[in-house]
């Protein structure tokens, strides 16, 4: 009799979040601050991001969309603002930004038309 191969019983390390038809979903929208400019200049540029997300996901995102491979990312959670409608009282969402550097020779076209 011949043997059987062995089936491997481990997942593949393959993530769902990761692929490029999520990359938009990971990337929500770039932010155009002044201070989000300030810092296109020294080859960071800043991202409005989903809450669920983390560093690697977001690097993923970045090399799907605009086919560059950043250095860092650097992730803040931006806490809600409290604001009043009417008489009651309430907080918007708290939400996510990325901050994403590149080499010194990459460059992302986020503020053209702005």
């Amino acid at each position: 009799m011949a043997k059987k191969e062995p089936v491997s019983t481990k997942a593949k390390a393959t993530t769902i979040r990761g692929t490029s038809q999520n990359a938009y979903r990971v990337l929500l929208k770039p932010l155009v601050t002044e201070k989000a400019a300030d810092l296109g200049t020294h080859n960071q540029y800043v991202f409005m991001i989903d809450p669920r997300m983390n560093k690697i996901e977001v690097k993923k995102a970045v090399r799907t969309i605009y086919g560059i491979n950043p250095l860092a990312v650097r992730i803040i959670t931006m806490q809600g603002k409290a604001v009043r409608y009417g008489r009651r009282y309430g907080v918007t969402k708290s939400w996510k930004k990325a901050m994403v550097t590149l080499k010194a020779g990459d460059k992302i076209e986020v503020y053209e038309g702005v």
